[in-house]
């Protein structure tokens, strides 16, 4: 993707939709089965994957249903790097002494 810092809310919505449509082809998915299976309508699929707004919810029920919810790890992983202020504070003291 281009870096997002730099496209509009509606090109990044149309790259997403675009992802949709790639992942829901590759499994061999039409968007009427896609339909069957989350219980949205054929329309909102259709709209999803032209980067018509949708609801967050909306899309992690797209991304269940044809097996792609791991999509999302990267996001959800925790940060096991993550170190409070005077934890980093204390290491920096330690190091100039």
């Amino acid at each position: 993707m281009d870096n997002a810092w730099f496209i509009s809310d509606k090109e990044f919505l149309e790259k997403i939709g675009e992802k949709l449509k790639f992942l829901r082809k590759q499994k061999k998915i039409s968007q009427t089965e896609l339909s069957s299976k989350t219980g949205m309508s054929r329309t909102s699929i259709s709209d999803m994957e032209k980067g018509k707004n949708f609801t967050f919810l909306s899309f992690i029920n797209y991304l269940r249903a044809i097996n792609a919810l791991n999509k999302l790890d990267t996001f959800l992983t925790e940060n096991e790097t993550v170190i409070s202020p005077i934890a980093l504070h204390k290491l920096q003291n330690k190091r100039k002494s």
